[in-house]
């Protein structure tokens, strides 16, 4: 990732090719709002991004380039998608670990039900699947999870600059009509609805006790 990670996620040279988080992690999701939630006076706080209908997964790119992409119930799904596996492994560096979902593409929308039929299925049928990518929770050797997400952000676009199809961010805006466009116009598209986060939110593991952490994003759905 050389020196364009940016100022807050730089490590030493000699500590870039370190893995420094490995699975099983926690994975951070959203509680359900009534609405799209506004953004407070200038400066914009809110980043609202796609909801989409897929398979939520971390994917970590271990030492020698193995491919982990751990599932919500903490288990391995590349054995079923070996094509997201090899992009990350030629794309990306040992140490880095995303968050984001996959998803597979039938017609010009999201199908959910393919992505439960086999491999070797979805390419005879020649059903797409991509990994789209919503965070970033790890550099070569460094966690960024406490880091806000404005900085995450960032980084996460210089390490997916040079990739494309199959790996690619998702949609995501600062523009409260924007992300209520977005809600009304791709239903039909397969987006389920709108995530909400702080941009100064970090993703570090919730601390001992009640009361969760502090960051937890938000997302409206339709019912």
């Amino acid at each position: 990732m050389g020196e364009r990670t940016g100022r807050e996620a730089r490590v030493p040279p000699r500590a870039r090719a370190a893995v420094v988080l490995v699975p099983p992690v926690e994975v951070m999701r959203p509680r359900s709002a009534d609405g799209v939630p506004a953004q407070a006076p200038p400066p914009r706080e809110l980043q609202y991004s796609l909801e989409l209908d897929g398979f939520r997964a971390l994917a970590f790119v271990l030492e020698g380039g193995r491919v982990v992409l751990q599932s919500r119930s903490r288990r391995d799904l590349s054995p079923g998608f070996p094509d997201i596996a090899a992009a990350s492994a030629r794309l990306l560096p040992p140490g880095i670990v995303l968050d984001g979902e996959l998803c597979a593409y039938r017609e010009g929308r999201l199908s959910f039900t393919d992505l439960l039929r086999s491999h070797a299925d979805r390419v005879q049928a020649g059903v797409p699947v991509s990994y789209i990518v919503f965070d970033l929770l790890a550099v070569p050797g460094r966690d960024v999870r406490a880091l806000p997400l404005r900085d995450r952000w960032e980084v996460l676009g210089t390490a997916l600059g040079e990739a494309g199809p199959p790996l690619q961010r998702v949609p995501a805006t600062q523009n409260e009509e924007i992300a209520r466009a977005w809600f009304r116009d791709l239903r039909e598209a397969g987006v389920e609805g709108i995530v909400a986060k702080s941009l100064g939110s970090s993703t570090a593991p919730a601390p001992p006790g009640p009361g969760g952490r502090s960051g937890t994003p938000t997302r409206w759905t339709r019912s």
